[in-house]
């Protein structure tokens, strides 16, 4: 993985072939019962095979406070070489 720093944005170079990349909020895995029970990251990995709108969905259900999002990046195969 190759990160830098580009006009003060991030930017990342990243190898997925084939892979699957999950990017989510700090929302995601805060989400909480009205008991206190959060979401967590355990919840999130268990579920980290399924649609990023499943994952949401499922973190909305416990209860939400703040934002939730959600982004799966699939690469299928690797580009021919140039």
């Amino acid at each position: 993985m190759n990160v830098s720093m580009l006009m003060g944005a991030l930017r990342a170079t990243l190898d997925l072939s084939p892979a699957r990349l999950l990017l989510l909020s700090d929302g995601l895995v805060e989400a909480r019962k009205p008991s206190g029970e959060l979401f967590g990251f355990d919840r999130v990995h268990n579920l980290s095979n399924q649609s990023a709108f499943y994952i949401a969905d499922a973190a909305k259900a416990r209860g939400q406070e703040g934002d939730i999002t959600v982004l799966t990046v699939r690469c299928l195969e690797k580009p021919p070489a140039a």
